[in-house]
């Protein structure tokens, strides 16, 4: 719980601290998706994401919007299908979608 003057007691931040937001329904249930990125070139990087959930879908954007529409919620980015290919400079973002819920964002700006 928040304290009187509004901000979060330092215990909840001390141990574990996704944990203990969740509990206090301040973090979302859902991971956020995992990454994995490889570059056999200096231009090209093949990105690899994996849902550490057992449910739900990823979803994504490679131009820097968040892939959840800012006032309904509703999936706005594309669905993470397959391995993707992305160029230096480049800002990939992703979220898992389950059920009208979401994870936390997950950022990667490519070199």
């Amino acid at each position: 719980p928040l304290s009187s003057s509004g901000l979060v007691p330092l215990s909840i931040l001390s141990t574990r601290p996704k944990e203990k937001f969740r509990e206090q329904g301040l973090y979302p249930v859902l991971s956020a998706p995992i990454l994995m990125v490889s570059s056999d070139e200096k231009t090209l990087y093949k990105v690899i994401l994996k849902n550490p959930d057992t449910q739900g879908d990823i979803i994504y954007t490679i131009d820097g919007r968040d892939p959840r529409e800012r006032w309904s919620s509703k999936p706005k980015g594309q669905k993470y299908q397959e391995p993707l290919t992305l160029v230096a400079g480049a800002t990939l973002r992703a979220r898992v979608f389950s059920k009208g819920e979401w994870s936390a964002l997950m950022v990667y700006q490519v070199p």
